[in-house]
């Protein structure tokens, strides 16, 4: 008997309650039958036999009427929403705005979320920044000192790569005929590119900023001078002062970079970049440290590192030790700042741009879970209050035999599938209006980043989901009616 009703629960899935109680019963029948016969041992071997025998056609039966009684569900959900045509557009139109906002903070906050993550070695690269506080005034900028970047390179055995940089400036570029005002001009080290991940068009990266009169374009700034023809050697003019020998052209800075530019020049023709002062912070710098670093412990030895540099200075032009300037209130202290986080948790002073908030984005996410609350609260509601419309359907269907699994799974049928007309309509509206969007948010989102990967799958089975949210307690309100 074990073994039969092991075998038999194997198949339970398959069949209803009924189905299942009279095939399981049959089984026990033919065993007890053939036990009398012929004894223990055939009995099993003959049953086990049968079972295995008669098990594709009773799954294919199985299956057969699955889909005869999905296929009826189908058609009663049709016949309900072609009936009640001003219901089901409330419902569908309503839940439709519902998934079409939360679509648009999704991808608002997705966007706001992949700042700087096209760095190949994002998870491993660092601003510098400095608080201070010199004579009673307090400084949090995300810049530092110009010779703090040769004792990292010197001193830090972690910093495996490291680069400065420094507007510079409004600068006047001529170009035969093209006169144009730049303001997205930077000033850097060559090992801006061991730092930072640039796509080259053409030059070599190992050269592009080896000469202190060379100039890097960006892709658009290329075609903005110099159209067709191949800019490589060719000069730029600025300021009726300086030329410059164009010696690459990389890809356009992505929009989801917490800094842009539109040129890179030389930082060594920048008398400031030799200047010796520790007190002059107008450089930014990035670090690229080794896997695993501890960055309390790299900090804990900046500190002291800073201190041995900073005393002579303090000495010099305040005339008092780097420990009595510290026992005067006074704070010189540099530390990291993880690139990944710089858009959404850095506001600090002369930030390279206008930067996210991750307040905001919190904001956003409650935002968009209340706005897919209140669609299945008015869902439910107006399902409820339909209730009594359909209790002669449910009266007739419980008469004609059907249990109340099969009609919650009707119901939860029907509330799926406006659910599902719901999210087309929803990205129709998404579609239409995302340049809107796009305009006020100052983005350039696109709908297509929610259709790769796994977001397709994800967004199936939150369509899903929502449907058997909106739809568990009218069915379930509906199907207990006597």
């Amino acid at each position: 008997m074990k073994i039969i009703a092991s075998i038999s629960r194997r198949l339970q899935f398959l069949f209803s309650d009924n189905d299942y109680s009279y095939l399981n019963g049959a089984f026990q029948e033919l065993y007890a039958e053939k036990l009398y016969e012929k004894g223990r041992t055939f009995a099993t071997i003959w049953i086990v036999g049968e079972i295995f025998k008669s098990a594709p056609s009773l799954m294919t039966a199985a299956i057969y009427w699955r889909i005869m009684m999905l296929r009826n569900y189908m058609k009663i959900a049709y016949r309900t929403m072609r009936n009640s045509k001003g219901f089901s557009f409330i419902n569908i139109a309503g839940l439709a705005v519902g998934i079409a906002s939360c679509i648009f903070i999704v991808l608002f906050i997705r966007d706001e979320l992949a700042y700087d993550r096209h760095h190949e070695q994002f998870d491993h690269i660092y601003r510098v920044a400095f608080d201070g506080i010199v004579q009673n005034n307090r400084t949090h900028t995300a810049r530092s000192c110009p010779p703090l970047a040769s004792v990292l390179e010197t001193e830090f055995p972690e910093v495996i790569a490291l680069t400065q940089f420094r507007n510079y400036g409004y600068p006047v570029f001529r170009y035969a005929d093209n006169v144009f005002s730049e303001e997205r001009v930077l000033r850097t080290t060559p090992g801006f590119f061991d730092v930072f991940t640039v796509p080259f068009i053409k030059g070599d990266v190992k050269t592009a900023l080896a000469q202190p009169n060379a100039i890097v374009l960006t892709r658009s700034m290329a075609e903005k001078y110099f159209g067709s023809a191949d800019p490589i050697g060719k000069t730029i003019n600025s300021d009726n002062q300086f030329d410059y020998i164009v010696t690459a052209v990389i890809e356009d800075v992505p929009r989801t970079s917490h800094f842009h530019f539109d040129f890179l020049t030389s930082i060594y023709r920048m008398q400031d970049y030799y200047n010796p002062a520790w007190y002059n912070n107008d450089f930014y710098t990035y670090v690229v440290l080794k896997p695993g670093t501890s960055l309390k412990a790299f900090e804990e030895k900046l500190e002291v590192t800073v201190k041995n540099h900073l005393d002579p200075q303090i000495q010099q032009f305040f005339g008092i030790s780097y420990d009595q300037f510290i026992e005067g209130g006074g704070r010189f202290s540099y530390f990291l700042q993880p690139l990944k986080d710089i858009h959404l948790h850095s506001h600090l002073e002369f930030e390279l741009d206008a930067n996210g908030s991750m307040a905001n984005l919190f904001i956003f996410s409650s935002i968009a879970l209340g706005i897919i609350v209140i669609s299945c609260i008015n869902f439910v509601n107006l399902s409820t209050a339909r209730s009594s419309l359909r209790t002669k359907e449910i009266g007739i269907r419980k008469t004609v035999g059907s249990g109340k699994p099969a009609l919650i799974g009707q119901f939860l049928f029907e509330s799926t599938a406006l659910s599902f007309l719901a999210a087309l309509l929803a990205l129709l509206l998404v579609h239409l209006f995302l340049p809107l969007f796009n305009n006020l948010a100052q983005k350039q989102l696109s709908l297509s980043v929610v259709m790769n990967g796994y977001w397709p799958i994800g967004f199936l089975g939150f369509v899903v989901l929502l449907g058997i949210l909106s739809g568990i307690y009218p069915a379930l309100f509906l199907t207990s009616f006597k």
